[in-house]
């Protein structure tokens, strides 16, 4: 009896030294394994989402030049992920569906690379360069608005005449792309007009418009008096005053006394002598 419980006492020590040895052995590769679960999270952390890109202008001007909008892309985190024209910096990629020069709307693609994931496209807008408004001229019933074309990306002009400097109450004209002046008839002698204008450019069956020139101002001339110095003729532009059958009088031709036109500051013609 006293021997087999010694036997017992032997077996149950060798189990729980094999427990403690197995308990130990565990622990000791349980360790590594979880240093390592702990580093591979830290190395290869999650994506983080673009949320948000900004243009530096919400208006182009077109210059005759590709043009190079400047981004600034950030991720959900408020992190400055770019700030950029087009290209790639490791983090993102903005791509142009073609370059941006002239006038339109252009769609601009920016995609996260890397550490950073999604897309969001932004809209870059071009119009026309403002147009250079020249001093206009005048006659009686008439003002022709003036400017300088330059280089530019247009379909046309639109003119505004206006007795107010306003603007208000304004007579509205339009001009070729090739023009540089537009006569607005249909007004009044003696009386201060202003005049102001803008290009556009129709793409895709939309307006684009430039912002409006510099207003120029000019008064058209007073009625002729009836006279006894007889009746002479004056042209649009000319410093002049003609017989009836000048060859000066080809394009304009306004009738006027001879003595009104003397006080107006014109002088006689040299070829015509009137």
């Amino acid at each position: 009896m006293t021997e087999a419980l010694s036997i017992r006492k032997k077996v149950g020590a060798a189990l729980l030294a094999a427990t403690l040895a197995f308990t130990t052995l565990g622990t000791a590769v349980s360790l590594p394994q979880q240093a390592f679960a702990d580093d591979v999270a830290t190395e290869n952390p999650a994506p983080v989402k673009i949320s948000s890109v900004k243009v530096n202008k919400a208006k182009f001007t077109y210059t005759g030049k590709v043009i190079k909008p400047k981004y600034t892309v950030k991720a959900a985190d408020g992190t400055v992920v770019a700030n950029k024209v087009a290209g790639s910096n490791g983090n993102v990629v903005i791509k142009p569906s073609k370059a941006i020069k002239k006038v339109g709307t252009y769609k601009v693609k920016v995609t996260g690379t890397g550490a950073y994931t999604g897309a969001k496209t932004v809209t870059v807008k071009v119009y026309p360069k403002k147009p250079s408004a020249k001093a206009p001229s005048a006659t009686t019933s008439a003002v022709t608005a003036k400017w300088s074309k330059g280089t530019n990306d247009v379909s046309g002009y639109q003119i505004k005449c206006s007795k107010n400097k306003s603007m208000s109450g304004a007579k509205t004209v339009t001009a070729g792309k090739n023009a540089t002046s537009k006569k607005i008839s249909g007004l009044k002698a003696s009386t201060r007009y202003y005049v102001q204008l803008r290009a556009y450019k129709v793409v895709d069956g939309k307006k684009y418009y430039s912002d409006w020139s510099a207003k120029k101002s000019v008064k058209t001339k007073a009625k002729a008096k009836k006279s006894s110095g007889g009746t002479v003729y004056i042209t649009d532009t000319g410093e002049k005053y003609h017989r009836g059958t000048c060859r000066y009088l080809r394009y304009s031709k306004y009738a006027i006394s001879k003595s009104e036109a003397q006080r107006q500051g014109y002088t006689a013609c040299k070829v015509c002598r009137p």
